[in-house]
């Protein structure tokens, strides 16, 4: 039985990478704001509400966080949404890695 990695914020070039990586060796289930390809599902991962529900639902072994706005002048422009987006997601990420006791991979970036 394959292991089940859930994926969320995966609609950018760095989570296509992770799925094409992943998908023939784990179970995914991959999700973002943005569904732009059939492999993805919505999730505003914003809502910690409904990204608890999808991660516990799908019974994921790991969970990846890989969403962030990345566009400097974007964030200075909208600093709540970036917040919100950049900070309180990952909090989210993290206590529900800790109440589902199972590994959180989370990738930050920089430009």
């Amino acid at each position: 039985m394959k292991k089940r990695i859930y994926i969320a914020g995966c609609g950018g070039m760095l989570g296509e990478a992770f799925y094409k990586n992943f998908k023939d060796s784990y179970e995914l289930k991959c999700s973002d704001k943005d569904v732009n390809a059939d492999w993805l599902h919505f999730l505003d991962f914003r809502d910690l509400n409904e990204y608890r529900k999808q991660v516990h639902e799908f019974k994921s072994d790991y969970l990846f966080h890989l969403g962030a706005y990345t566009d400097l002048e974007f964030c200075e422009k909208n600093p709540e949404d970036t917040y919100a987006t950049n900070t309180m997601s990952v909090e989210n990420a993290v206590y529900i890695a800790n109440v589902l006791d199972i590994p959180l991979l989370y990738i930050s970036t920089a430009e």
